[in-house]
C-alpha cells in the first residue's frame, strides 16, 4: 500500500484539474517556510515547472504574477512564532503579509494541523474542492512524509454530506483560533464560504479503501466551536478490545501515549527515529512486538544526489496509525505524533480510511510483498537497550526557556509604527512594546529584531531596561515589510541555544500604494515591462518556459522594448490572440498597466507605444464583454 518508489511532489498536488481555475485556498501548518509559500501560487498558473528534486524553478516574473494573481485567495493558518527566516533581500514577500494568519498557542500543546483545503471553479462546472492532508510542514524538507489526496464536487440544493461537517468544524474554528481578532473581512468570508460548500461536498474515496471520514483533534478547537464538552472524536486504534494488532509511524513519542496505545503481547509494531526511541523508557518500548528506526540507507546525503534524480529523503516526518481488526483494516493519517497531541492536547487534524486488512492492513503498510518496495525496506530492528539512556535535563531546560521567549515575542502585542522619514522615499520604522511585556522574558535571555529585508548583522538589541519602542532608523519603501526576525539566545549552567524565527507584526503607517510601488521596483526597466506583458499574454505553458527559460538578449543600450527576440511586434500579435482565444488576460494586461501608472515613474517603464496598440483592443473587449 506504500509505495516508496512513487513519490508525488507537493506543488504537483496544488496544480488545478483539467478546465478548472484556482479560487480560494484555505490551509494549516505549524512551522512556515516563507519561500515555500513564495512559490506555492506558481502551481495555480502555468508558469511553473520543477527540477529533478521537486524544487520550482520560479522566475522572479513568474513568481510576481502569481503573487498578484493569488496571493490574496490563500490564508493560511500557522502557529505563532514557528516561522522560519528567509534570506534577506526577499522583496516579493510583501504580497504575503495577508495570508499569513498567526495561531496563538492552544492550551495544552501546538496548533500542529498540516492540511490545504482548495476550491476550484470551471464555467458550466460544480465547485471542485481538494483536500491534502499532509504529514509535513509547509518547508523544503526532504524527509519521509505521506499525502493524503482527496477530491469532491459541491452538490447545490442537497443536505450535508457525510464528511463534510467534520472538516467545515475544523474550518470553521481557524479564524476564531487566530492571534488578533477579529481576522479581516476578506479571511472570514473566505473561511465561511469554503466551511459552507464543504459541508455539501461529496468526497470521492481513494483505493485502495472502502470509507473515510475526516477526524479534527484538539480541545482548543472545540472550545472555540463553543463545544467544551466534545475533547476529540472518538478515538477507536487504540480500544484493544476491537484492534488485533497495531502499527505506530511517529518521529516523536511520549511514554504515556505509548502505553495507552500499546498492548503488550499482542505484536503491535513501533516505527520512529533513533534519537525518539532512545528517550523513551526501555519498559515501554517493550511493550511493543518490534521497534524499528530507519535504515542507513533510508537516511540519504543531498550530495548523493544524481543529475536525472530527486535527492534521496532523510529522516522521518510522516505520522502513521494502522490498526487491524479481524477481516478490516483502519488507517489514521496527518498530523499528530505518539504524545498527547492524539488525546487532545494542542490542535491536530488526522483522516481515518477503512479498508480490507489484506489491502490496508499491518502488513499491507509495511509492504515487501508482491515485488514492492514497501516501508519495510526503509527499516532495520532497534535494539533495545538493557538500561536506559538517561536525558539531557541542561538541553531540556534551554529547550524551555526558548519556547517561554519564543512565546511571549509571538504573542505579547508587539506592533509596527511606519510613518514618513526625512528623505522622500525613506521611512521611519519603530517596533512598539506594550508595557509589561519584557517581564515575560527569562531573566538572561538575549534579543535582537530587524525586518527580514535587511541582514542579520543589522539587527537592533532589546533595550536593557523597559522602554515603549525599538527605533530601528529609516528605511528604503523596498525594505518595509510587516516579518520581523527575532533572534534570542538563553543560557543555563553553562551552555546557550540560539535560535531564529519571524513574526508577522500588525503595522500602522504603511503607504497606501505599496503593492503598486512594489510592483514598480520589482521590474526595474522597460525591458522587463515588455517581458512582463508577454509573459501576462502568453498562449500556454510551453509558451511561458520558452519566454522564462530564455535570456534576455543584448545590452543595457539595445533597442528598448525587445526582449529575447521579442519586441512590441510580439506584443500586439499576443493580444489579439488573447482577445480572441481568452479576454481575460487583456484584462490582466489593462490591470497591470494601471497598476504600474499609479506608481512613481512607473508610466515611464511602458513602452512609448502600448496605448496607441491596447486603446481599440481594450474598446473590443468592452464590447465583448457580459
Amino acid at each position: 500500500m506504500l509505495e516508496t518508489r512513487h513519490r508525488r511532489l507537493f506543488l504537483e498536488a496544488l496544480r488545478p484539474p483539467g478546465g478548472y481555475a484556482f479560487s480560494e485556498a484555505v490551509c494549516t501548518t505549524f512551522t512556515l517556510d516563507l519561500l515555500s509559500l513564495l512559490t506555492a501560487p506558481l502551481a495555480f498558473t502555468m508558469f511553473d515547472w520543477e527540477d529533478a528534486d521537486g524544487r520550482p524553478q520560479a522566475d522572479p516574473l513568474a513568481l510576481l504574477e502569481s503573487l498578484r494573481r493569488h496571493a490574496d485567495n490563500i490564508h493560511l493558518f500557522c502557529q505563532a512564532g514557528y516561522v522560519s527566516v528567509p534570506p534577506a533581500e526577499q522583496r516579493l514577500l510583501g504580497w504575503l503579509e495577508q495570508s499569513v494568519i498567526e495561531v496563538k498557542k492552544p492550551d495544552g500543546g501546538p496548533f500542529h494541523p498540516k492540511v490545504w483545503v482548495l476550491r476550484f471553479t470551471a464555467d458550466g462546472e460544480p465547485v471542485l474542492y481538494r483536500v491534502l492532508v499532509s504529514t509535513r510542514n509547509l518547508t523544503f524538507d526532504r524527509s519521509w512524509d505521506t499525502l493524503l489526496v482527496l477530491e469532491g464536487d459541491v452538490r447545490d440544493g442537497e443536505s450535508e454530506t457525510r464528511q463534510g461537517p467534520a472538516l467545515a468544524d475544523f474550518l470553521t474554528a481557524l479564524p476564531r483560533l487566530a492571534l488578533r481578532q477579529p481576522v479581516a473581512e476578506q479571511v472570514q468570508a473566505a473561511v465561511d464560504r469554503v466551511a459552507r460548500e464543504i459541508r455539501r461536498t461529496k468526497f470521492e474515496v481513494p483505493e485502495p479503501f472502502e470509507d473515510f471520514r475526516f477526524q479534527p483533534l484538539g480541545r482548543s478547537l472545540w472550545n472555540a466551536l463553543g463545544k467544551p464538552q466534545k475533547k476529540h472524536p472518538e478515538w477507536t486504534g487504540f480500544d484493544h478490545r476491537r484492534v488485533d494488532r497495531l502499527l505506530v509511524v511517529s518521529p516523536f513519542l511520549s511514554p504515556p501515549a505509548l502505553r495507552r496505545m500499546s498492548e503488550p503481547g499482542a505484536g503491535d509494531i513501533l516505527v520512529s527515529r533513533a534519537d525518539a526511541v532512545t528517550g523513551v523508557p526501555g519498559d515501554d518500548l517493550r511493550r511493543f512486538g518490534d521497534v524499528f528506526v530507519l535504515a542507513p540507507q533510508a537516511e540519504g546525503e543531498p550530495s548523493e544526489a544524481q543529475s536525472d534524480g530527486p535527492t534521496p529523503l532523510a529522516g522521518l516526518h510522516a505520522k502513521l496509525y494502522v490498526a487491524d481488526q479481524g477481516r478490516y483494516a483502519t488507517i489514521w493519517t496527518g498530523s499528530a505524533n505518539a504524545t498527547g497531541s492524539l488525546f487532545g492536547d494542542g490542535v491536530e487534524f488526522l483522516v481515518e480510511l477503512r479498508g480490507t486488512k489484506g489491502k490496508c492492513g499491518v502488513d499491507a503498510a509495511l509492504g515487501g510483498a508482491d515485488g514492492q518496495v514497501g516501508l519495510r525496506g526503509l527499516l532495520q530492528r532497534y535494539e533495545v537497550p538493557a538500561v536506559d539512556v538517561p536525558g539531557d535535563a541542561v538541553q531540556r531546560e534551554l529547550e524551555r526557556r526558548r519556547e517561554v521567549v519564543r512565546t511571549a515575542v509571538a504573542e505579547g502585542g508587539l506592533s509596527l509604527d511606519v510613518s514618513p522619514g526625512d528623505a522622500a522615499s525613506a521611512f521611519r520604522v519603530r517596533v512598539l512594546i506594550p508595557g509589561g511585556f519584557d517581564a515575560t522574558i527569562p531573566a538572561g535571555a538575549v534579543l535582537r529584531v530587524r525586518p527580514v529585508t535587511r541582514a542579520r548583522a543589522t539587527a537592533a538589541p532589546w533595550p536593557t531596561s523597559p522602554a515603549p519602542a525599538i527605533d530601528l532608523g529609516t528605511s528604503p519603501f523596498e525594505g518595509l515589510t510587516t516579518f520581523f526576525a527575532f533572534s534570542v539566545v538563553v543560557h543555563h549552567e553553562g551552555r546557550t541555544l540560539e535560535d531564529e524565527f519571524v513574526v508577522n507584526l500588525p503595522a500602522t503607517g504603511m503607504p497606501a500604494d505599496r503593492r503598486e510601488r512594489l510592483l514598480r521596483s520589482a521590474l526595474g526597466d522597460r525591458r522587463q515591462v515588455v517581458r512582463f506583458l508577454l509573459l501576462l499574454l502568453a498562449d500556454s505553458g510551453l509558451d511561458v518556459q520558452r519566454l522564462l527559460r530564455g535570456s534576455s538578449e543584448g545590452s543595457e543600450d539595445t533597442q528598448v522594448g525587445h526582449v529575447a527576440g521579442l519586441g512590441e511586434a510580439d506584443l500586439l500579435e499576443s493580444l489579439l490572440r488573447a482577445l480572441d482565444r481568452d479576454p481575460a488576460k487583456v484584462d490582466r494586461v489593462d490591470q497591470f498597466v494601471r497598476d504600474l501608472a499609479k506608481a512613481p515613474d512607473g508610466a515611464a517603464l511602458l513602452p512609448s507605444d502600448l496605448e496607441g496598440l491596447l486603446a481599440p483592443i481594450l474598446e473590443v473587449r468592452r464590447g465583448l464583454a457580459p
